[in-house]
């Protein structure tokens, strides 16, 4: 595989010519050496504070505030409707349905720059899970779920790459599936390990993805918890992830379901998924703050790591 390299750097200052100059990504070293590596873990925020650790000033806010919209609705969501949504992503690692690899080329692991991180999905070559996380099982890339670069550099063993994208497999309370949201201003910082590597990534999400197939699957698995939770009649398991979606949603006492109007047009939704970023100019180009126009919401994550080997 080969990564492409990217343009060279550049970051006016003034907002209104960060939107007609945008920035580029820093310039790929092409003579690193690359390593590859299969997530084993993925660690959604089921709390505030870690809505936090796991955040990124996505837009360079100049007072360092840290964006991570849909990590606070999910923080949200695990504390007040009792929702183990990294219970139910790592059920899918450990099936193999949720293969991320990544590929990090770099000519140093402690001061490099030009590094390239690529974000991809894997085939498990054997057909058995159970062996996807011993440091030396390969696997092949399916691009059919697509693949994203970020560029970057290494300090003092930490990397830091961005904007990119990152084709990220997630899943969503009650769903018990994955789908792929492409990130885009995608970022991730990490650092090596004994086995492996760790970190967090982030990125956005545009409105058009929030507001189609993102609430349409937000809303199939809330369904899915009411369903799972509750009888005909509304009547449901006690502190039950379906009896706290009923009571928010089901604006209709008598169906005791909750329709997709019913969660996608609710005032608590509409404030929650409310675009809370700049990001891009009119012409899709990444230009934090160039504009004043919110038209993105963010996402952080943190993972882990192990070894893997990739086929070309």
């Amino acid at each position: 595989m080969v990564l492409l390299a990217a343009c060279v750097d550049s970051s006016p200052d003034d907002p209104e010519n960060r939107c007609d100059n945008p920035p580029t990504p820093v310039a790929i070293d092409s003579s690193g050496t690359r390593s590859f590596f299969v997530v084993d873990t993925i660690l959604v925020p089921s709390s505030a504070t870690e809505a936090t650790q796991y955040a990124f000033n996505l837009d360079g806010d100049e007072l360092g505030r840290i964006d991570n919209r849909l990590g606070q609705i999910l923080a949200a969501l695990a504390g007040g409707g009792g929702v183990d949504l990294n219970a139910e992503t790592q059920l899918l690692i450990e099936s193999g349905e949720l293969l991320h690899l990544l590929e990090i080329q770099t000519t140093s692991r402690e001061f490099a720059d030009g590094v390239a991180v690529s974000l991809f999905h894997g085939v498990d070559l054997d057909a058995d899970p159970s062996d996807n996380f011993s440091g030396t099982e390969p696997f092949a890339a399916d691009l059919s779920r697509g693949r994203g670069l970020m560029s970057g550099n290494i300090v003092d063993g930490v990397v830091t790459v961005e904007m990119g994208n990152a084709p990220l497999a997630v899943t969503l309370p009650g769903l018990g599936e994955s789908f792929v949201i492409n990130l885009k201003a995608a970022t991730l910082t990490g650092t090596f390990t004994d086995t492996g590597f760790a970190g967090r990534i982030g990125g956005a999400m545009s409105a058009d993805v929030i507001n189609g197939m993102f609430m349409t699957l937000f809303h199939l698995g809330l369904s899915r918890s009411v369903e799972g939770d509750c009888d005909e009649n509304g009547v449901c398991v006690p502190d039950s992830t379906g009896e706290t979606v009923l009571g928010l949603f089901d604006t209709s006492p008598n169906d005791h379901r909750i329709s997709f109007e019913e969660v996608a047009e609710s005032d608590l939704v509409q404030s929650l998924f409310r675009p809370d970023v700049d990001l891009f100019n009119d012409d899709g180009e990444f230009a934090p703050l160039c504009d004043g126009e919110k038209e993105s919401l963010s996402v952080g994550l943190a993972f882990t790591a192990v070894r893997a080997n990739v086929g070309n």
